[in-house]
């Protein structure tokens, strides 16, 4: 098998001319498509040898599949000195393991198969050699992805200089519906950039709210461009990509898969300033972007729900291990973006007016919630969120008749 990364071939090389967003090397742009097919998200080795050799050398090494001596001298002969022993310790070992996973993919066939699909799908490639490519992704490390596909308006990604992830349960509640709603209206006037993941639920919510509104949103898939996923979405990706940007790691031909939706919830983290959790399950893929984002020292706000709600059960177990990242309106998660967001103490902490006049119509024995609106004068989303602060400030508790006051 051979691949000719001089894309002598004029079919290659007309299709990466075509393909490439501001990158005048096409050998290395090439190389770091073909990187992007070859690999799965968060391949550290991968990474390693292409940062410390160049895509295109390191490629080209794969191409002829080198040994690991001559590998050794290639990278002594780029200057790369591991004093540590860590990034290529067993290099032998760590060869080996590599080619079993990417050799079965490194063809002809399905590099041209990878570049006819963006062709059709209008899909570009941008890498870290443009103008344009977002530099928190640097923020990664090793585990940056080699290039970004690209549909839509590549400009969007790094034209706002604020942006907020927004993401949850695909089994969305009303609640968390109309949360997502009001932080996505809260954040248009600040020209706030909208980020999530396509899916059902919040996602989809967060997407077409900002439609709506005017404010620019990027949805980032966990397989190519090209097969926009889930498939009932696709009209409103189609949206995005018409007002905003649809981007992946992977090559375009690439199917999603459990792994590359962890892998792409790090790029969610990582491209935004900060990153809310509107609603999630006990093993949601939020809880996972959330992980990223303090990974990486990104600010978390996190939105709590009923008590009795199967959807925020993830989020009250964020909001156990960092109190901080509490918030209680859609102004909070502006300000977590702008910098303004100042978290509240929960030592001794007043009430606030919802949570107040919700205390004033209970006592120590349970009663319904919709007997506690009423008597308070609430409506049912006001007296949820009141509940939901107070349970977390050890105020209130939930029996299995209702709710009950705790002091």
């Amino acid at each position: 098998m051979t691949i000719n990364l001089k894309i002598s071939d004029s079919k290659l090389q007309n299709l990466m001319l075509d393909l490439v967003i501001d990158d005048t090397n096409i050998i290395n742009s090439f190389a770091r498509a073909v990187w992007s097919l070859i690999t799965e998200p968060g391949d550290t080795f991968a990474a390693a040898l292409i940062s410390s050799l160049g895509p295109k050398v390191a490629l080209e090494a794969e191409v002829n599949r080198i040994s690991a001596k001559k590998y050794a001298d290639l990278l002594r002969s780029a200057g790369f000195e591991d004093k540590a022993g860590d990034r290529f310790k067993n290099l032998d070992s760590l060869l080996v393991d590599a080619r079993e996973r990417w050799q079965p993919r490194l063809k002809l066939s399905n590099v041209e198969s990878m570049l006819n699909a963006a062709r059709i799908a209008k899909a570009k490639l941008l890498t870290s050699a443009s103008p344009l490519w977002p530099e928190q992704l640097d923020d990664l490390n090793l585990g940056a992805p080699h290039c970004l596909w690209v549909r839509g308006n590549p400009a969007k990604i790094v034209s706002a200089s604020k942006s907020m992830a927004i993401v949850g349960a695909r089994q969305a509640t009303s609640y968390g519906e109309w949360v997502t709603t009001e932080i996505v209206s809260a954040a248009a006037p600040e020209d706030i950039a909208i980020i999530s993941g396509g899916a059902y639920g919040i996602d989809a919510v967060a997407h077409r709210s900002a439609l709506a509104l005017g404010v620019p949103t990027i949805a980032i898939m966990a397989g190519g461009v090209d097969r926009l996923y889930p498939s009932g979405n696709t009209e409103l990706l189609r949206g995005v990509m018409a007002e905003g940007v649809v981007i992946s790691e992977q090559a375009p031909g690439s199917n999603p898969t459990k792994w590359r939706f962890l892998q792409r919830n790090r790029l969610i983290a990582a491209l935004s300033s900060a990153t809310i959790v509107v609603e999630a399950g006990k093993r949601s893929g939020a809880i996972n972007t959330a992980h990223h984002a303090t990974e990486l020292h990104r600010p978390l706000g996190v939105i709590p729900g009923p008590i009795s709600s199967p959807a925020s059960v993830g989020c009250h177990n964020l909001i156990r291990e960092n109190p901080e990242s509490l918030l209680t309106s859609a102004s909070d998660a502006v300000a977590l973006v702008t910098g303004n967001w100042m978290p509240e103490s929960f030592d001794d902490q007043p009430v606030g007016p919802l949570e107040t006049r919700a205390l004033d119509a209970m006592g120590r024995n349970q009663i319904q919630e919709s007997e506690i609106a009423k008597r308070a004068g609430l409506t049912v989303r006001e007296l949820i969120t009141a509940l939901g602060r107070l349970q977390l400030l050890g105020l209130v508790a939930q029996g299995e008749r209702g709710w009950c006051k705790l002091t």
